[in-house]
């Protein structure tokens, strides 16, 4: 197997990643053991989902993406973060009059601390 890749850079950042070899052995070998997601690999093209089997895709990934977080490699993190911002952003391209509380707004956020 190849090197896992570098993490990208947080936009204006002045400090490179770290590469692999500067973690310790067992974290470099997480890294190779979860590099199994390949980027050709990510699933029905959104718009091609019916709406439950999107509904059913979100709720899948927002599970599973904690676990991703901590166990996976950059590559699988990177297609987990893909494949999700596709998947939300075609769910908002269905739903642009969804539901929204209040609670979960800025202005909500602020009346709670007032």
């Amino acid at each position: 197997m190849g090197r896992a890749p570098i993490p990208r850079s947080t936009p204006g950042s002045t400090s490179r990643p770290r590469p692999p070899e500067a973690f310790p052995p067992r974290e470099r070998q997480r890294w190779v053991m979860m590099e199994h997601v390949e980027s050709s690999d990510t699933g029905v093209p959104p718009a091609d989902l019916a709406d439950e089997d999107l509904d059913r895709e979100l709720a899948n990934l927002h599970r599973m993406r904690h676990e991703t977080f901590l166990h996976g490699g950059w590559t699988a993190l990177d297609t987990h973060t893909d494949r999700t911002l596709a998947l939300e952003t075609e769910y908002l391209r269905r739903h642009p009059e969804r539901d929204i509380d209040e609670q979960r707004t800025r202005a909500g956020a602020r009346s709670r601390r007032a």
